[in-house]
């Protein structure tokens, strides 16, 4: 998986919106598994590097979740689990983020599948749904200018549809 999310952060570098975020969250994670190697090694020095930058990563997924990075916060939280296990513990409440992720990922779900059959209305509510639960959700907030585009442009057709009537009533 660790290919996978250097290649993800790879793309969110290229991104000007991302570019500060991955850029950051790609040092701490080269920086947390070098000091791993270190800790390895048995060394001292090395085992309070590996503890420092594994707090560093606690810290990051504490940030992004205050910044509303929701769905980036827990993958960090829960990655920095996996590279260094008891030796930090969470700062963050992760049955709430669980929560919040598992909604905002069936919004994106659920709004893909509600644009595609043209239920715009339907699609506009289950993207606001996900964007309280996840605000920073790049997915869904890609979704929210096409389903809102898809709205007007039935409203417009609506409007000149009625305008087209030859007869009330």
């Amino acid at each position: 998986r660790y290919d996978e999310s250097k290649r993800l952060l790879q793309r969110a570098a290229a991104d000007k919106q991302y570019a500060a975020i991955a850029s950051a969250i790609t040092a701490r994670i080269n920086g947390a598994l070098a000091a791993s190697a270190q800790a390895r090694a048995g060394t001292p020095a090395g085992k309070q590097a590996f503890t420092a930058a594994l707090q560093a990563l606690r810290d990051t997924a504490e940030q992004l979740n205050k910044a509303g990075h929701v769905s980036l916060a827990l993958a960090i939280d829960q990655g920095t689990d996996r590279i260094g296990g008891s030796v930090s513990s969470s700062k963050l409440d992760r049955a709430d983020l669980v929560k919040r992720v598992a909604i905002s990922q069936r919004s994106v779900m659920r709004a893909r599948q509600s644009l595609a059959l043209k239920r715009c209305v339907d699609a506009s509510k289950v993207i606001e749904e996900g964007l309280q639960a996840d605000p920073a959700n790049a997915e869904l907030k890609a979704f929210q200018p096409q389903a809102q585009q898809h709205i007007t442009d039935a409203e417009d057709l609506y409007k000149t549809a009625n305008k087209m009537r030859r007869f009330e009533g």
